[in-house]
């Protein structure tokens, strides 16, 4: 996911600051996410010219948790307001929401 959508997403988008810039990609620290030193996914970002740096949230401290600080509520609210009757539309509204 991160290496197959998120990185291209971030080259697209911010082509003329992924090289100079530092770009911190928060995690939740939950099992399915992967280690801050993964170095398939580190070859894959300086592959892409991406200067980026994975971090994981410190785990059950919501104070310091920002990915609960408005962003899935925010996502949720936009998914809301357009109507799926599929399991394939919801998915899409999810997508195109966030």
């Amino acid at each position: 996911m991160l290496i197959g959508n998120l990185l291209p997403a971030l080259h697209e988008r911010l082509s003329a600051a992924t090289s100079e810039s530092r770009i911190v990609i928060k995690q939740d620290n939950a099992p399915a996410q992967i280690a801050e030193a993964d170095a398939v996914f580190a070859e894959a970002a300086r592959a892409s010219g991406c200067n980026v740096e994975l971090c994981n949230q410190p785990p059950n401290s919501p104070d310091m948790n920002c990915n609960d600080l408005g962003l899935f509520s925010a996502v949720q609210a936009q998914q809301r307001k357009k109507r799926s009757r599929t399991i394939d539309e919801l998915i899409e509204a999810g997508i195109s929401s966030y």
